[in-house]
């Protein structure tokens, strides 16, 4: 049993128990694990105010006591590292203990197969440690992982930096150097893809496995002169200069390129290229339909003569964000996106050609309507955007300046007050009233709903197929389709130079089977004649964006992040519009 159980306001008093043996626990997962012996004495660190994430210029300061959960709906943390916190996150166990495990907790009770202390580690972390008396410390994350609770051993972790250029240590280094096909870098990229089409079916490990060599020994010359500079022993202990978290960090940075030279040689050699003979179709979208695609969709294809071993390589992530990296230069085939404006994008940077609306159906390859997604059985009774004002309920929806689905809510309540009689002042008004009760705002679609099901808020904005995935992945919830509601329109495009497997793939989620495959994951297909009215009612009123003008001039009016209203309605609740 418990020898005594703690719950301290002050730092200074959680810190004196903690020097006289007292076991600090947040999410108590510990306790659970047989980590934390059940005879020691606890402090409940949940009272200290160690559930801060703050932003400064040049880093992020995450709290001891912040959930995983809230990791994941921490739209505010920008840049490479907010996207590997979120990502990593996500992934690790079920939404009930996302809730529950802390950042600092999965540090101090670290086991070999963690996730989130390898992405702070190659994120270039440093770990803040207090101890009663004494000022705080920063460890770099390497020496917490190498030497465990030696480095914090009769104080706290209290919070964890991470550098906002955190890229330029782990991740960018072994992407830029490693000459993989993927690669950002332009001229290594195309040098890949060269050596791809060059070489003999069957026979690609000679040149990929010489592209991996030189790369390989550039980073381990990069990696030697490196590790003959001394670090002094004060920049290992306090105040630690992110950059220079010392030789094990860029040691583990030469094993991820060691291990990706050989997975290389040996994935990419031999006699057989996977059992395939065929392309790989790069697929980057929005987050939502992930589980279409990889459960679906994708098998359904490889069914087909034309899919027969081609093989897929998926990046799901914000609309947005997933727009905005092709056009910087990740590789891309096939793209679908939340919102028509993703594709138009690549269409002006010339990745996407300008006829690619030249079809039956316009470019779109799905829909869905705005939906309200309830707790189970509706307890508050909501029908309509506005009942979630007039009940002053708690709402979850994403953040619209990285997420397209945000997009499609804000204007799903916008027209729902213009056709209850609204001006358009009125209707803005409406949507401020809902944002205003928003008080996380996630970074996608995805990331509001597992935020929702996690336990956050009493309602959640969000597409009637996120409602369908979450009770078919067996979550408690129900969902509302208000009479006033908008058609969400997907787009889908093919780049300029994708492989005919792409057109293929895009073809077939255009077939009958691609959109019965669509509809059984929660989609309403684009072909009207499959849609069964009585799994997919249509709305009393449902209107689409083509009544604002369509999206390019909606983007301009609403969500310019200067100028758009919706823009000055963030800026005035204090949410970021940064995409």
């Amino acid at each position: 049993m418990i020898a005594a159980y703690h719950q301290p306001e002050a730092l200074g008093a959680a810190l004196d128990l903690i020097a006289n043996g007292a076991v600090p626990i947040a999410g108590a997962t510990g306790l659970y694990t047989g980590r934390v012996k059940r005879d020691h004495q606890l402090v409940d660190i949940t009272r200290l105010g160690l559930n801060q994430i703050e932003i400064s210029a040049d880093a992020v300061r995450i709290g001891a006591t912040v959930t995983l959960a809230e990791l994941v709906a921490a739209a505010q943390i920008p840049a490479t590292a907010g996207e590997v916190l979120r990502k990593v996150a996500r992934g690790i166990a079920s939404a009930p203990l996302r809730n529950m495990i802390t950042v600092g907790g999965g540090i101090a009770h670290i086991v070999y197969w963690a996730d989130m202390p390898v992405a702070l580690l190659a994120l270039d972390a440093t770990v803040e440690v207090q101890r009663a008396k004494e000022k705080p410390v920063q460890i770099p994350i390497d020496f917490c992982l190498r030497d465990g609770k030696k480095t914090w051993d009769g104080g706290l972790i209290t919070s964890v930096r991470v550098p906002l250029d955190s890229d330029s240590f782990g991740l960018r280094v072994t992407q830029m150097l490693l000459p993989i096909r993927d690669h950002r870098i332009g001229f290594l990229a195309d040098w890949a893809d060269g050596a791809y089409r060059v070489a003999a079916p069957g026979d690609r490990g000679a040149p990929l496995g010489l592209l991996a060599l030189v790369g390989v020994v550039t980073l381990v010359v990069w990696s030697v002169r490196r590790i003959g500079r001394p670090v002094p022993a004060s920049d290992l202990l306090v105040g630690a200069v992110p950059g220079r978290a010392g030789v094990l960090a860029r040691l583990s940075v030469l094993t991820a390129a060691v291990l990706a030279f050989a997975a290389l040689v040996v994935g990419c050699g031999g006699s057989s290229d996977s059992g395939s003979g065929g392309d790989k179709v790069q697929v980057v979208a929005y987050s939502t339909p992930q589980t279409a695609y990889e459960e679906g969709l994708q098998p359904g294809f490889n069914g087909t003569p034309e899919g027969d071993g081609i093989e897929f390589s998926n990046s799901f992530g914000p609309s947005g964000d997933q727009s905005r990296a092709v056009e910087a230069g990740q590789r891309a085939g096939y793209v679908n996106f939340a919102l028509e404006t993703d594709v138009t994008r690549l269409v002006d940077s010339g990745q996407v050609a300008e006829t690619w609306q030249d079809n039956k159906y316009k470019g779109i390859v799905t829909n869905s309507v705005v939906s309200i997604v309830t707790r189970p059985g509706n307890p508050e009774d909501v029908q309509s955007f506005q009942d979630i004002v007039d009940k002053d309920l708690e709402v979850v929806t994403p953040n619209p300046f990285t997420s397209g689905g945000a997009r499609w809510n804000i204007m799903a309540i916008y027209g729902a007050a213009i056709h209850d009689g609204d001006t358009p002042e009125q209707a803005l008004g409406a949507v401020k009233d809902v944002l205003s009760q928003a008080p996380v705002q996630p970074a996608s679609a995805r990331d509001a709903l597992q935020a929702f099901v996690g336990g956050a808020g009493d309602v959640l904005i969000s597409y009637e197929n996120e409602a369908i995935a979450a009770q078919n992945a067996g979550e408690d919830v129900d969902y509302v389709l208000p009479e006033s509601t908008i058609l969400i329109e997907q787009p889908a495009a093919v780049t300029v130079d994708a492989p005919k497997s792409a057109t293929d793939f895009l073809n077939y989620l255009w077939s009958d089977a691609g959109q019965k495959i669509w509809a059984e994951q929660g989609y309403r297909p684009v072909n009207k004649s499959l849609v069964d009215e009585s799994t997919y009612p249509t709305p009393a009123d449902e209107f689409t964006i083509a009544e604002f003008g369509g999206w390019d001039k909606v983007a301009t009016e609403f969500f310019d992040d200067k100028t758009g209203s919706i823009a000055k309605i963030q800026q005035e609740l204090g949410v970021s519009t940064e995409g």
